[in-house]
């Protein structure tokens, strides 16, 4: 797992079903089970880099293990990440657009097709 230095800090949170999952300014999600006691340590699950610059906005799915993540690098990526140590997250869909994405959100919640909106700069309206 890569390691971080203090300036390497969490600039997006999102969590689902005990899993943790922390946007990084380097562009890397971390994923974390907090399932344990109260006072434990979150457990360390795995990281993927999603961006090359800070990661901005994140969104996780409601049925499914997917989370939608932004960046100031103009990358969109959505990701399956893991429930279990045993699993490694990995990239469903990632594409870059001409803009730095500050916000995404899922707008459809089907088990097949991730449906997402973007919140762009410099543009005056909302792509889905």
């Amino acid at each position: 797992a890569p390691q971080f230095d203090s300036h390497d800090a969490c600039t997006v949170l999102q969590m689902r079903g005990g899993i943790l999952l922390c946007g990084r300014q380097s562009g890397v999600v971390s994923f974390y089970d907090v399932t344990g006691p109260r006072n434990a340590t979150a457990a360390h699950i795995g990281d993927l880099q999603t961006n090359a610059r800070t990661i901005t906005s994140m969104d996780v799915h409601r049925t499914r293990d997917w989370v939608a993540v932004a960046g100031e690098d103009c990358r969109v990526s959505i990701i399956r990440y893991p429930r279990l140590r045993i699993e490694k997250p990995f990239t469903l869909f990632s594409v870059c657009v001409n803009s730095p994405i500050p916000g995404v959100i899922f707008t459809e919640y089907t088990d097949f097709d991730p449906s997402f909106a973007l919140l762009l700069y410099e543009l005056p309206y909302v792509p889905i």
